[in-house]
């Protein structure tokens, strides 16, 4: 169910509480992307192990400023069936499904001090409404102009992977290629002709493939990078459908002569920096730089800035032009 704290917080389980009036809307003004989606945040909290909830923080005159997305780690997961709100986990700050973006956002442009301000009433709502059992706060994905904002007297930052950003300030692709190293470049058309067998396509994903063909692909491309004692789960097949069916996703698929799916890229639109959220390909297609191409292709024709190239990679992605940007996770004390 919805609970208010004092007025400054709205705390919502996306599994139960409908979407509110005012959050496509709010969403859209921050220009967030499709994993913001209320929709979306529903199937992400049906289908996670650990309790995800929805703080949205309103300003002084009861508008809604901030909000938060917080998954509850730790013994909370035993209750999540139940309705209401879980007694104990560790708040960890994050958007499921997009690893690249941190967890919280603003409505409208606010300044450093109104940033903190919102942020510290997120927590110091969060150790009224939980009460004892929690440490702190873990916060992903803070930038360098985040630092300042994250509340917390006491606190441990430590850098995690950069972001990739690839801007795309030329007219075609060729001043793209013109920037690059000439072995890179010439690496990249000799790969685009031995492609030319499979048949390349870019637009709105729900057009070009399902979410059942394309978890197939993704499936495959997570289990080479899983591992540790406590791998993250796979990206739950339900999410990956609701997520191909929104207008404001797109993919870049290959297709052989059966038409079958060789390779699949899934982006994040955005008025300025889609996300390239996902790939997956069949074993030894040789389509991963490609795609790339191809995207950045469709980003300077729809007049885009650029396009995040996220966390993954980081060399690999600068040798193709990307600017590392500089991401923390910070630990604080409640």
């Amino acid at each position: 169910m919805t609970v208010r704290a004092g007025g400054a917080l709205e705390v919502l389980d996306p599994r139960h509480d409908p979407e509110p009036p005012y959050w496509a809307a709010l969403a859209a003004g921050a220009g967030r992307r499709a994993v913001w989606s209320y929709d979306l945040l529903r199937v992400a909290a049906w289908t996670a192990r650990r309790p995800l909830l929805l703080t949205v923080v309103r300003d002084d005159g009861g508008a809604p400023a901030a909000v938060v997305c917080t998954t509850l780690a730790g013994l909370a997961a035993r209750g999540y069936a139940a309705t209401g709100v879980p007694r104990l986990g560790l708040p960890t700050v994050q958007v499921p499904g997009s690893p690249a973006e941190r967890g919280w956002w603003f409505a409208g442009s606010r300044a450093p001090a109104e940033r903190r301000a919102l942020l510290r009433r997120y927590v110091r709502g969060t150790r009224a409404l939980f009460g004892a059992g929690r440490p702190g706060v873990l916060w992903l994905r803070a930038g360098a102009a985040d630092l300042p904002a994250v509340p917390g007297g006491l606190r441990l930052v430590r850098p995690l992977h950069p972001v990739a950003r690839l801007a795309a300030p030329w007219e075609d692709v060729d001043g793209w290629y013109a920037a690059l190293p000439r072995s890179r470049r010439a690496d990249l058309r000799r790969q685009r002709r031995g492609l030319s067998h499979l048949d390349c396509r870019v637009g709105p994903a729900a057009a070009l493939t399902t979410g059942a063909e394309a978890a197939a692909l993704l499936w495959g491309n997570e289990d080479k990078y899983r591992a540790g004692r406590f791998p993250a789960p796979p990206l739950a097949l339900p999410y990956l459908e609701a997520l191909v069916r929104r207008p404001d996703v797109l993919a870049v698929t290959y297709r052989d002569a059966r038409e079958r799916l060789a390779g699949v890229g899934l982006v994040l639109d955005h008025p300025r920096w889609p996300l390239y959220w996902r790939w997956g390909a069949l074993p030894a297609r040789h389509l991963y730089f490609d795609a790339y191409t191809r995207l950045l292709e469709w980003a300077i024709g729809a007049g885009r800035a650029g396009l995040v190239l996220g966390k993954g990679k980081p060399e690999l992605k600068a040798s193709l032009g990307a600017e590392l940007v500089p991401s923390y996770a910070i630990a604080t004390a409640l």
